[in-house]
């Protein structure tokens, strides 16, 4: 499901509760979210980004999120994915440079150093690409489970349906366990 952005935001202002991830059925982990709905006018399209700040309904904390207009949005989606297939590319072609310059063990220890870091940049870019929102701020586009998120409603792939939380409280975000 991709991520509705409109120019008038509907969003959740979530606080996670537990510390700890709890388990879960089918190996996850899970955190629980409790919070309310949140309206953002977005900046128009072409305007630099705006500073919004919201109390969270649960620890009463003042948040300022930098909100980004739909057009900078997208384009800030873009560059991510981007980024994502240039940091592909290197981890997939770096291997080559092997034949190039023949076989040894600081050449081949060299190699594939560069080829894991550039395959974590890539999975990393794509990680954020995929989850951004147009807002930045208390690590909510960053590949953690934050304090506070400003969630946005989905669209069904199937229906294309925009799909919004009946039960805002509490909010429900699983992650897969690690087992290794």
């Amino acid at each position: 499901m991709g991520f509705v952005v409109e120019r008038e935001q509907r969003t959740m202002l979530l606080h996670r509760m537990n510390f700890v991830g709890r388990p879960s059925p089918g190996n996850t982990v899970s955190w629980d979210y409790e919070g309310r709905f949140w309206l953002v006018d977005r900046p128009d399209d072409g305007s630099s980004a705006h500073r919004r700040s919201v109390r969270c309904p649960v620890c009463e904390k003042t948040l300022n999120f930098t909100v980004h207009s739909v057009e900078a949005t997208s384009g800030r989606r873009a560059r991510r994915w981007v980024w994502a297939a240039c940091g592909l590319a290197v981890a997939v072609l770096t291997p080559f440079a092997l034949l190039v310059t023949g076989f040894g063990t600081v050449r081949f220890t060299v190699v594939l150093v560069v080829a894991i870091l550039a395959f974590l940049f890539a999975y990393l870019s794509a990680y954020v690409a995929a989850r951004e929102t147009g807002f930045v701020g208390h690590g909510v586009s960053w590949p953690i489970i934050p304090k506070h998120v400003a969630a946005l409603p989905q669209r069904d792939p199937h229906t294309g349906r925009i799909e919004y939380s009946r039960e805002p409280i509490p909010f429900k975000r699983e992650r897969s366990a690690d087992t290794s």
